[in-house]
């Protein structure tokens, strides 16, 4: 019985051992509407890991993005680079830099922009890490009016539009 367990357990920890120190290839990009500064907030939340190790295939050094804000400032600016928003007449969406945040397990990218009037839909384009990982995927949720509109990017997507009311 006690080999039995033993051959077990190590078999689960090759199933499992991978899984941790793996990169998870998704990231999440919430954009929000603030009706009380009449802006755009976008969000990117990216995890640590990943951006560590995309960043290091980039630039071609390791990086350790907890504790070198240099280090977090050039993966944010990859970041703002390759994410870009337009509205339903499709003009561009001026989008302006706020910042970063490391939190945890997650390094926090924050963009904002004016709201275009008479806002119908939004086309977005998210690149970041793909060109690294082809099987990365981008969620973004575009949170108006108190809905919630989602989108998948994967690699082989150049823009998705989202309707924030019904096409006539």
């Amino acid at each position: 019985m006690n080999k039995l367990k033993i051959v077990l357990s190590m078999y689960l920890a090759m199933l499992i051992a991978p899984v941790l120190g793996h990169q998870q290839k998704e990231s999440y990009t919430r954009v929000v509407m603030n009706e009380r500064t009449q802006s755009l907030e976008v969000m990117h939340r990216f995890y640590l890991h990943d951006a560590e190790h995309a960043l290091a295939t980039i630039l071609d050094r390791k990086i350790d993005l907890s504790t070198e804000p240099q280090s977090q400032q050039q993966f944010s600016d990859y970041v703002a680079k390759r994410f870009s928003l337009k509205d339903g007449s499709g003009r561009a969406i001026t989008l302006q830099y706020v910042g970063f945040e490391v939190e945890g397990k997650y390094l926090w990218i924050y963009q904002e922009a004016s709201v275009p009037e008479n806002l119908s839909a939004f086309s977005v384009r998210a690149k970041s890490l793909q060109e690294v990982w082809p099987k990365q995927v981008n969620h973004i949720n575009f949170e108006i009016d108190e809905n919630v509109h989602s989108v998948r990017m994967s690699a082989q997507d150049e823009w998705q539009t989202v309707y924030l009311k019904p096409k006539n």
